[in-house]
């Protein structure tokens, strides 16, 4: 019988036990595991019912030019900054459905490829061995777990972020990579504006690049060509389906801050890590992990000071890396946009920085820590999901749908808009324009043929607790009272049932009692 060396030789040296094949397994376990719950973890959000409902849309309609069916008084104007992101989920819909199973099973995917691009940039630096631990760190943490399993753009730019990544740090190909780094982030503009977040990372490190003269002057505008390109093209589309595309973008931007005034974006920018680390937030889910972001503030700390020390200059990976995380920080200072999901984008980095300054010291501990490291990853990563695996999100849309009754609109929470896909329904958001434009809520549901009404005890909540959560669904106080006194006249309830997770969209009071959802019908006026 062979020997359990020659065993062991033969296996790591056989084709199919090869680590290039093994990190293809190991993306396929991690997609095959996140299958079990990635239906439940996160709580599906608006965002997602939002972009899926204008992806069907546009299906539906056979054009690009549209807005979201479910905002009528909401102002809404058509561009194409995002197109290419509705071509995704386009095919994720027709084969598996208007649901926010198929939607996150394009997250997922994304997921997947960013996995294997970062073994990709890791594995020439550190070998294959410490490669596979640094995919594994980021295949474990609750940020990308997060982002991975929700229907939104911010996985999707961060697998491109870490494709012009890799475009560039190969030396043999920092000409040729910088065009093709390029006509990535051109490619980007049309997925999401965070596109701009891969743009300056990259721009940093191919400056300090010229600066140390590794790359000639041309290479600038090899890379800003297909830049400039896409720019121009997908602008030019969103004025060709909305002439008044910048003055309506512009009023858009400046509803999330991208206009404030730079003592206003410094101090949203310090507050947007404070809430970071507090887990502070509205409607999005964002994971309790201090303990964390300590982690990751001693990874800065460190890598500072070995950069200080490093006057050769002889680990250009982390030097790039460092690079990348404060092109991202200045991204989202000039954006001014501090959208919590976007906090996924810096963990790559960290974690090459964490592998960079693990990989100086004796052999014993460049596996030890990044072992440790993947340990406090996973108890974290369990602590966030686990109590979200009692939710049921097709519990609550069945609930709803067996007391709608047969025909008209419905009134809902857009979070139940995966329910709607031959029906027409309203969101909440629009009932903020109702002063504006001169309606009553009565005139509003005679208006869009409204027939029930699906209204969650959130709502109450908000209102109690005026005007603290109006960035929720606006000021609701002109048209709260307006609604309950029309409830009273003109519905009758069909149904009323609670969900601790379904019931209440702000996060730091999800699952905290059973929250009631009430159905009702609107009744005729002859009634």
């Amino acid at each position: 019988m062979p020997h359990n060396n020659q065993i062991r030789g033969l296996l790591t040296t056989a084709p199919f036990f090869s680590r290039r094949r093994g990190i293809l397994l190991f993306c396929f376990i991690y997609f095959a595991l996140n299958l079990l719950f990635f239906g439940r973890y996160p709580l599906v959000h608006s965002d997602e019912s939002w972009l899926a409902g204008l992806t069907l849309e546009m299906m539906d309609l056979k054009s690009l030019a549209v807005t979201e069916p479910f905002f009528d008084l909401f102002p809404r104007y058509p561009h194409a900054i995002k197109v290419l992101f509705h071509f995704l989920q386009m095919p994720f819909i027709s084969l598996g459905g208007f649901n926010h199973l198929s939607v996150r099973l394009l997250s997922l995917l994304a997921g997947g490829v960013s996995l294997l691009l970062f073994y990709r940039i890791l594995a020439p630096s550190f070998g294959e061995k410490t490669a596979f631990l640094g995919t594994g760190l980021l295949a474990l943490n609750i940020q990308f777990i997060l982002a991975s399993h929700t229907a939104r753009q911010e996985v999707v730019i961060l697998c491109l972020l870490l494709l012009v990544f890799y475009l560039g740090i190969d030396p043999g190909k920092k000409d040729s990579g910088a065009f093709r780094q390029g006509l990535v982030i051109a490619l980007a503009i049309g997925i999401h504006p965070n596109a701009f977040l891969i743009f300056l990372p990259a721009l940093c490190i191919l400056l300090y690049r010229l600066v140390r003269r590794e790359v000639k002057l041309k290479v600038l505008g090899l890379f800003f060509l297909p830049v400039c390109t896409g720019a121009a093209v997908f602008v030019l589309l969103s004025f060709f389906f909305d002439a008044d595309f910048l003055r309506h973008y512009l009023t858009f931007g400046s509803s999330v801050g991208i206009s404030a005034d730079p003592f206003g974006r410094l101090r949203g920018f310090f507050v947007f890590y404070v809430k970071l680390f507090y887990s502070v937030t509205g409607t999005y889910t964002v994971p309790r992990q201090k303990v964390l972001w300590i982690f990751y503030g001693l990874i800065l700390l460190g890598s500072v000071a070995l950069l200080g020390v490093d006057k050769q200059k002889k680990h250009p990976l982390m030097v790039e890396g460092f690079l990348a995380l404060v092109g991202l920080n200045l991204g989202l200072l000039l954006i001014g946009k501090y959208s919590q999901p976007s906090a996924v984008f810096l963990l790559p980095f960290l974690l090459l920085l964490f592998l960079s300054l693990v990989h100086r010291l004796r052999p014993s501990l460049k596996t030890l820590l990044p072992v440790a490291a993947a340990l406090l990853f996973a108890v974290v990563s369990l602590v966030n999901i686990r109590p979200f695996l009692a939710s049921d999100y097709l519990q609550y849309l069945g609930r709803i749908e067996a007391a709608l009754p047969g025909e008209g609109a419905v009134l809902a929470n857009l979070n139940a808009g995966f329910l709607f896909r031959d029906r027409d329904f309203r969101d909440y958001r629009n009932l903020a324009f109702l002063e504006e434009e001169g309606m009553s809520f009565a005139d509003y549901i005679a208006t869009n043929n409204i027939t029930a009404l699906v209204v969650p005890e959130e709502l109450d909540f908000i209102y109690e607790n005026r005007p603290r959560w109006n960035i929720v669904y606006g000021n609701i106080v002109p048209w709260y009272r307006q609604m309950l006194e029309f409830i009273e006249k003109r519905c009758v309830l069909l149904s009323e049932f609670s969900d601790p997770y379904y019931g209440m969209r702000i996060n730091a009071y999800i699952a905290k009692k059973d929250w009631r959802v009430r159905v009702y019908r609107v009744l005729s006026p002859e009634t």
